[in-house]
């Protein structure tokens, strides 16, 4: 009887441990599990910007898409700017109840009507501009401009005089338009090292790059010329 108890409390025993391995067996390996991240919170101020001038429509039959531009203070961080991005499309958004929105930021000195110099941000289904119409969440894309974190040129200061240069010939072509130097537009070539003086400065940004020109007053034989040169043709007395 005894023995008949004790084989009994063996099989018993070991039919446990089978059960048991078996479950463990039958378990799947837990995963590892890895929780993203909220990005940190910024302050208002670091994701302030200003409007510039009022949306525009771009909508197409039932579908309502809007574009903004925005200007922004400089000194923002790449996580600055495109939490400001990610601001301006967002209220833009809710404010207009559109299908998608594109928003144009520029640095403050740049003329918010041409191409953006700090960045491009659009908050549609999917993130994309050309899926407004698509069932999908809504979600902000940005694109930053490298030109935003380029720092300042130096400026000659209007009515400062320079000397003229050119590593490139003995004259320097002066031109009547801001933006040619075909042969009709040029009024004047002008010996390196003349004398002239700053009247304006306009930049135009391309790409992640930034063209300078300065209109100037120089004395050629006599003849006074108003004209514009390179920012590569000036330097400081």
């Amino acid at each position: 009887m005894t023995l008949f108890r004790c084989t009994s409390l063996i099989f018993l025993s070991l039919l446990f441990i089978s059960v048991l391995g078996c479950e463990s067996g039958s378990r799947e390996p837990e995963k590892s599990t890895q929780s993203e991240q909220s990005p940190p919170t910024l302050s208002d101020e670091q994701t302030s910007y200003s409007q510039s001038g009022e949306t525009e429509d771009a909508s197409y039959g039932s579908v309502k898409r809007v574009s903004g531009r925005i200007v922004v203070p400089l000194g923002r961080t790449k996580e600055e700017l495109t939490a400001t991005l990610d601001r301006a499309a967002r209220e833009i958004g809710k404010e207009t109840n559109a299908n998608a929105v594109m928003v144009f930021a520029y640095r403050p000195q740049d003329d918010p009507s041409g191409q953006y110099t700090a960045g491009k941000a659009v908050y549609a289904p999917n993130g994309k501009w050309e899926e407004a119409t698509f069932p999908a969440p809504m979600r902000v894309s940005v694109d930053l401009n490298d030109l935003y974190f380029v720092p300042p040129t130096s400026q000659i200061a209007i009515g400062e005089t320079i000397r003229l240069k050119t590593s490139l010939d003995d004259v320097i072509a002066v031109s009547k338009e801001y933006g040619s130097w075909s042969d009709e537009d040029i009024i004047a070539r002008v010996s390196v090292s003349t004398e002239a003086t700053i009247l304006e400065r306009r930049s135009e940004p391309m790409g992640d790059q930034e063209f300078v020109r300065y209109r100037v007053r120089v004395t050629d034989g006599g003849r006074e010329i108003n004209g514009w040169v390179h920012q590569s043709s000036v330097e400081g007395k």
